[in-house]
């Protein structure tokens, strides 16, 4: 491509000064502005349509354009301003050059730059074609600016209506304005997004790396005299779950009414020491609250008394009473071998408390064993999935429910996602589970979508299930038996995990999966490897080179041929004005002979002449 310093330019030290173009090749935007600049001095010095080309004819340094305004000069004189631009773009531009500016006019679009700056760069282009037929006029020009403009801005456009504004000016401010409004709104979603994520890094438990659910087996010798195991150190994570919910740092229990300072318990037994985890103190937590009576064995105690399976109490006061019901009262003649006994609690002493006190470790441990729990946390699982073209994944928690017979998702959350809707063969009716005003209600399922889900890490990623969608839905997501089954998903409750047993992810604990390394490719299928590798590298960079090659006609300056009517007309100019130079030469040597006259031999010289 030519330098730029190639190029003429215009140059007009004032508005009162006739412009002047300097040496170099004339494109159409050196044209267009050498037009201008010489509107602008006729405007400022009120020249007369007349005399306005003979008033700009001096400013022209190139000689090739002196010599084209010599030629028919009386010509060029009687053309009004106009008529001698249109000579002049005729004789100095390429033959197709208003065609190659069509071209680019309607090849122009907005792509990431603003719309403020693409339709300036359109009608800049457009000027340029002015006084030809190929110049757009306001009409022709906001079609090519719609043609051009972003599919977004020409969504929102279409919904603000912005197309019935019918003057040029004011559709150009009104969907600036949109343009200012579609982009705040895309900054704004777009740091939503990050400080969601951010946040939903920070708050959900389930997002720290598991050291157990997916840690693999592995079986260890027996231990030797020799072999000692030790206690495991603290992890960051168990010193603020103990520091949080009142845990003692030396015998790692939670709830407790005294420190390591003072702890009357031993360090915990390094062969069955468990990880302290979230799970585990929700679950003590939810015990803990409830007002409950510990089991006693004293000395004074009857043998024969008969124990207490469950102790309630009221709202203010806990009281030990016994209930009515026989069936609730665990005899000592009639209890089974699991049944709970005082020789079973020899040891277990402690008063009954209310919540908020404390509870020794052997009472503890023997309520989370052997009472059955009200209720367990819902499995939820802190998943991603795509949105619309163009926009940022969706992180959501979705509800893993294995007694649902279907994939539910909800009507709102599937429109948000901008999902394609399917249509059921049959209509799939659904019972609510609790019934209204002793009613059964049946809601009527139409339709259905597909949706695949994935780890917010990129660690695991699930096959595509069909999604039945349902109005008011408790999340917005339900992954029912069908989910888990095509997934090979095996969920266990009592470890709250929830594994795909072929690669062994756990959904709720999740981890960076180690990456294999690749076996070594033999020799023979590296260099297949290779040469395939180098065919599509040639093949992309020709296709590369022809794109690169298409965008650049038209835009590169045509080099004009040598022209030799001008090289024979500087030539004899040359010639002539060394011929005079010549003659001037003899003239003043014949005039002044005495002074050019040849200088005599040394030895010919006078002899008594002195200065």
């Amino acid at each position: 491509m030519p330098s730029q310093s190639c190029f003429t330019t215009v140059e007009q030290d004032a508005p009162s000064k006739p412009p002047i173009l300097t040496t170099g090749e004339i494109t159409p935007a050196v044209m267009r502005s050498y037009e201008n600049a010489c509107l602008s001095y006729f405007e400022n010095k009120d020249i007369v349509e007349e005399k306005q080309v003979c008033k700009i004819l001096g400013g022209r340094q190139d000689s090739r354009l002196q010599d084209w305004i010599d030629i028919d000069c009386e010509h060029f004189l009687a053309l009004t301003f106009v008529n001698f631009m249109v000579e002049f773009r005729t004789g100095y531009l390429p033959e197709d050059w208003e065609e190659v500016m069509r071209i680019e006019l309607l090849g122009m679009i907005q792509e990431d730059q603003s719309f403020r700056d693409f339709a300036v760069r359109v009608q800049a282009k457009n000027s340029l074609l002015h006084n030809t037929t190929s110049y757009l006029n306001q009409e022709k020009l906001c079609h090519r600016i719609k043609s051009g403009m972003n599919q977004k801005l020409v969504l929102r456009c279409r919904l603000k209506k912005s197309s019935k504004v019918e003057d040029f000016e004011k559709w150009l401010a009104e969907v600036r304005r949109i343009d200012d409004l579609v982009k705040a709104e895309k900054a704004g979603f777009e740091s939503f997004a990050r400080t969601t994520r951010e946040t939903t890094r920070r708050t959900n438990a389930l997002a720290e790396l598991s050291r157990r659910g997916n840690a693999p087996t592995v079986t260890s010798a027996p231990a030797t005299s020799n072999s000692r195991l030790v206690l495991p150190k603290l992890l960051e994570t168990e010193r603020h779950l103990l520091y949080d919910n009142e845990g003692c740092l030396k015998c790692r229990c939670v709830y407790v009414n005294h420190r390591s300072t003072n702890c009357p318990n031993n360090f915990p037994n390094p062969s069955m020491y468990k990880i302290l985890t979230q799970s585990f103190v929700d679950a003590i937590k939810n015990r803990v609250k409830r007002p409950v009576a510990a089991v006693t064995n004293s000395d004074a105690a009857s043998v024969n008394a008969v124990p207490v399976a469950a102790v309630m109490g009221s709202s203010v006061n806990p009281v030990v009473y016994m209930p009515t019901n026989a069936s609730n009262v665990l005899e000592g003649e009639s209890d089974t071998d699991d049944s709970m006994s005082t020789s079973t609690t020899v040891g277990a002493t402690v008063t009954a408390t209310v919540a908020n006190t404390s509870i020794t470790v052997p009472v503890l441990t023997a309520l989370l064993e052997l009472l059955a729990p009200l209720s367990v946390p819902h499995l939820f699982w802190g998943c991603s999935t795509s949105s619309a073209p163009d926009t940022l994944p969706v992180t959501f928690e979705a509800l893993i429910d294995p007694g649902s017979h279907l994939v539910l998702i909800s009507e709102s959350f599937a429109h948000s996602l901008a999902l394609k809707r399917r249509r059921l063969l049959e209509l799939l009716p659904v019972e609510m589970a609790i019934p209204s005003e002793g009613k059964n209600v049946v809601i009527q399922l139409s339709e259905w979508v597909k949706l695949c889900l994935y780890d917010p890490l990129g660690s695991w990623t699930t096959r595509t299930v069909h999604a039945v969608i349902a109005p008011l839905l408790c999340a917005p997501v339900i992954l029912g038996m069908p989910f888990l089954s095509h997934n090979n998903i095996v969920i266990d409750l009592e470890s709250h995990t929830v594994v795909d047993k072929i690669s062994g992810f756990d959904l709720l604990n999740p981890t960076l999966m180690a990456i294999l390394k690749p076996p070594k490719k033999k020799l023979k299928q590296f260099f297949r490897d290779l040469k395939a590798d180098r065919k599509l590298m040639v093949a992309e960079l020709k296709m590369i080179c022809m794109e690169k090659h298409c965008k650049l006609i038209g835009k590169m300056e045509e080099v004009k041929p040598f022209d030799t009517v001008a090289a024979m007309r500087v030539h004899i100019k040359t010639l002539t004005s060394q011929a005079q130079l010549d003659r001037l030469d003899n003239a003043v040597k014949i005039k002044y002979s005495n002074v050019f006259s040849a200088i005599p031999h040394i030895d010919d010289l006078p002899t008594n002449v002195y200065c």
